[in-house]
């Protein structure tokens, strides 16, 4: 009985979950089983042998073919898919192993359906585990990039889904898209990064770059979802869709859209289509370098409730974007709450007067006072030095935390409660002031934003959160 006993134990202990290894250059049995025997191609993982709770180890290197990710586990047994790295000591250990490994993993012009497929996973963890940083003088890598660059006769996708997919995470990661989205001539049903039709629940988008689609994310009928701490840039009419940052097909539920940074979206923006949207929470963003809509309700289907835009810089600085300046749009009614944003060269339409913002609309600091709404608080103000940087010939170098002007003139927002009191460096809102915008003032004390987030999206409920 001890003998069994310890058998079950040493059956469960995290030790003893299996270890798989892909490796371009490997040429030994295929079979995932060390860097020797490593699968060889994304498309030769075997996910029937790969259990839940094992680890796949991604060795850096060039691939060609998708990654079909099948696999149904639990919270307490994720399987987890990671960029290796050399300060891992199981996978540095295996056989084969080389310190060559510990480069970027890229997925290029795959043949399939996309770089990554979801093809009906549950509880599973991609990982790049490197934060990238497109911004500034020195851009630092993802840990894996997926990257088209020649389109398929049926378009291309970054990453898309076969099946309903739920409580996932998929973070450290840039999607990459065609050249063709830049002259509005890639075929088939065009290019988007994140494509999810299938709806799916409960699942994180973390520390991503998205850039150079005719769409960065689709989707249809999600639950419980999160986009956060990630980059989302150069959006083109691609021929075959429209521009969107976001395209919500129909009927959202509980999404977050935070701590993120969105440029060069030329239209459309945040889409919300057809109705039936119940709890959006849009909060510690900066959407600039923008032009046309920078988000859009276009009022078709069922009137979007719960709408909660908190603590954004919405920006135009009339240099891209296919009209000038930017506006936030309501063509239907949207019940909620907008306070605390700045609204830098951009206004609200709402469609002359037949759609309407969420209430309260207020605490919002517009720079041209002909657009200031009717918030009792809400004010204009005259543009000058608010900001670190707006670079308005390379928004690479735009820097949007505030100056101690922007401390003055931003100050005195409405207190909200958690999870809105935290801004994109992780500094907690309120201390001396609640300061209007994207980031708190002063920046003193911030933690940073999650670096590595495991789970699923909390469900916030509908009611006002303060």
């Amino acid at each position: 009985m001890k003998k069994l006993a310890l058998f079950i134990l040493l059956a469960v202990l995290p030790g003893n979950c299996a270890n798989w290894y892909v490796e371009k250059s490997a040429t030994g049995t295929n079979a995932g089983t060390s860097w020797t025997n490593a699968w060889n191609e994304m498309s030769a993982i075997n996910f029937s042998s790969v259990a839940c709770g094992d680890t796949i180890w991604l060795g850096g290197g060039t691939y060609g073919t998708t990654m079909t990710a099948v696999k149904n586990c639990s919270s307490g047994s994720t399987l987890n898919i990671f960029r290796v790295q050399s300060s891992d000591s199981v996978p540095v250990a295996a056989p084969g192993w080389s310190s060559a490994f510990d480069s970027q993993v890229k997925i290029v012009d795959w043949s399939g359906f996309a770089g990554f497929r979801l093809n009906g996973i549950n509880n599973v963890l991609i990982d790049g585990r490197i934060k990238g940083n497109p911004l500034g003088a020195s851009p630092v890598a993802y840990g894996i990039s997926l990257q088209c660059n020649t389109l398929g006769t049926g378009g291309c996708d970054g990453i898309d889904d076969g099946a309903g997919n739920s409580n996932y995470t998929i973070q450290n990661v840039e999607v990459f898209g065609p050249p063709c989205v830049e002259t509005a001539t890639c075929g088939g049903s065009g290019a988007s990064g994140v494509n999810l039709p299938n709806g799916g629940s409960g699942f994180t988008y973390n520390n991503m770059y998205v850039h150079r689609w005719g769409e960065t994310f689709r989707s249809a009928n999600w639950s419980g979802v999160t986009i956060q701490n990630s980059y989302i840039a150069d959006l083109h009419l691609d021929g075959p869709q429209h521009e969107d940052v976001i395209y919500d097909n129909i009927g959202m539920q509980n999404f977050t859209f935070r701590w993120n940074k969105v440029w060069m979206s030329p239209n459309d923006g945040i889409f919300f289509d057809n109705g039936g949207q119940n709890g959006l929470y849009i909060y510690g963003n900066v959407m600039y370098h923008s032009g046309g809509a920078l988000l859009t309700f276009p009022g078709r289907g069922t009137n979007p409730v719960n709408v909660f835009i908190y603590n954004n810089v919405w920006e135009n600085d009339g240099n891209f974007g296919d009209f000038q300046p930017g506006w936030l749009y309501f063509e239907s009614p949207v019940s909620g709450a907008m306070e605390n944003n700045v609204f830098e060269n951009v206004y609200i339409n709402t469609n002359g007067g037949a759609g309407s913002t969420p209430t309260p609309t207020d605490y919002n600091a517009y720079n041209t006072c002909g657009d200031v709404d009717s918030g009792t608080h809400s004010f204009c103000y005259t543009s000058g030095t608010q900001f670190t940087n707006i670079n308005t010939t390379n928004p690479l170098l735009s820097v949007w935390t505030l100056t101690s002007a922007g401390g003055t003139t931003f100050a005195n927002g409405v207190a909200l409660g958690s999870p809105f009191n935290v801004d994109p460096n992780g500094v907690t809102r309120g201390t001396p002031t609640w300061t209007i915008g994207a980031y708190q003032y002063p920046q003193a004390g911030g933690a940073g934003p999650p670096a590595n987030i495991q789970g699923t999206a909390v469900l916030l409920g509908s009611a006002k959160l303060q």
